[in-house]
């Protein structure tokens, strides 16, 4: 499976959310794309960074936010 993840790179807990959350799917076999203004940030995580958001969704089969509010949608 390919799952899009998108985060609010503005909260810090957004971030450390996007970092726990790639491990759980990479442990599962998924490959997880982020945005490319991840790829700073997110560098460590084990993803793939697409060139644009619009390849982000055209490559995965699902997409997953974390907006640091709480909320995962």
């Amino acid at each position: 499976m390919k799952i899009g993840i998108v985060v609010n790179l503005t909260k810090a807990k957004a971030i450390d959310c996007a970092r726990q959350i790639t491990e759980i799917f990479r442990a599962s076999g998924a490959e997880v794309f982020m945005p490319p203004d991840c790829g700073e940030v997110l560098s460590d995580c084990d993803a793939v960074f697409a060139k644009s958001i619009e390849q982000l969704f055209e490559a995965g089969d699902v997409a997953v936010t974390g907006g640091g509010d709480g909320t995962i949608i």
